[in-house]
């Protein structure tokens, strides 16, 4: 397995190529106890928080304080960040909005 991922799908990329798919709903079982007792689907607590919701290639980068979007912004200068404003992938901020507040609520994200 050459990555794993998670988009409404467990998703594995095989180092073949191939690509297997499988519901979460199936694999439901598996995951941890403490995924079902945390509320905090997107770090809301963290400094900086990353996620690859609803993009290919790309990260969301959730910046929360004044140190981190310093450290961000310093990091940016060096030129090892590529960046893209969030305007350009709105659906994907309303993605964890809304999948930040099920699981605030209690609710699966599935």
């Amino acid at each position: 397995m050459s990555k794993m991922n998670i988009k409404r799908k467990f998703i594995l990329s095989m180092n073949s190529g191939e690509t297997k798919e499988i519901p979460l709903e199936s694999i439901q079982e598996y995951a941890r106890p403490s995924c079902n007792a945390c509320k905090d689907f997107s770090a809301e607590l963290a400094d900086i928080s990353v996620s690859g919701l609803g993009l290919n290639s790309w990260s969301l980068v959730v910046i929360r304080t004044k140190t981190a979007k310093k450290l961000f912004t310093e990091t940016f200068k060096t030129g090892l960040l590529e960046v893209q404003s969030i305007k350009e992938r709105k659906s994907s901020l309303n993605l964890l909005i809304n999948l930040s507040r099920r699981k605030r609520m209690g609710l699966r994200n599935f």
